[in-house]
């Protein structure tokens, strides 16, 4: 699944990034394959504010859908 549709307060595990030319950016950020992600909420502008690790980033519509993950099992 997407970040998009991540439940909100539940963590996931990041599996993949979808597109090579955000991958550096979102590296140094934290987002990377095996990184824990949380959606703590939406925003009014179709945003996502995620928690990854101890850092909260704000992420785009269309970023936040090139990111793949998958809840805890």
């Amino acid at each position: 699944m997407k970040v998009t549709a991540l439940i909100q307060n539940k963590r996931a595990v990041v599996v993949a990034i979808g597109d090579d030319r955000y991958l550096s950016r979102l590296r140094s950020s934290g987002i990377r394959p095996g990184a824990k992600i949380e959606l703590v909420a939406r925003t009014s502008s179709r945003g996502f504010l995620v928690k990854v690790d101890d850092t909260r980033l704000v992420l785009g519509y269309d970023l936040a859908e090139k990111i793949r993950c998958d809840y805890f099992t």
